[in-house]
């Protein structure tokens, strides 16, 4: 299985098995640092849509814009989403998945990484 990654400010990005994993560092959250991680996700997508797993576990949050910038650009990036979180961070992540979900693509948030990869395992992949 081939691993294409890269580090940004805000997190480490690689391309594991047709996922596309996206872990928080532990920086908050920008539309620019939103907007420097999705064009290097560009680079590797390559075009091809692909689920996606945020782990938000140290993520202590973001300007709401910056979840502006996340989901102006979901839908032609990502095929599905899942996002992990510890049980304290709820309040973080706010109302956002439930709107990415109902509105742009299926999203979910769970506490477990095991069960997040399952959810993403479904048939969310592109044909390249």
């Amino acid at each position: 299985m081939s691993v294409e990654s890269f580090e940004t400010a805000t997190a480490s990005v690689s391309l594991e098995g047709g996922i596309l994993v996206i872990r928080s560092t532990g920086v908050y959250s920008t539309p620019e640092s939103v907007t420097e991680t999705l064009a290097g996700v560009r680079s590797i997508l390559k075009g091809v849509r692909r689920p996606l797993l945020f782990d938000a576990r140290k993520w202590p949050g973001g300007d709401p814009e910056a979840w502006v910038t996340f989901i102006s650009a979901a839908e032609q990036m990502f095929s599905a989403g899942a996002m992990l979180f510890d049980t304290s961070a709820p309040a973080v992540v706010g109302r956002f998945p439930e709107f990415i979900d109902r509105f742009v693509i299926p999203f979910r948030t769970f506490t477990d990484e095991s069960e997040a990869m399952e959810f993403l395992g479904q048939e969310f992949e592109e044909e390249e």
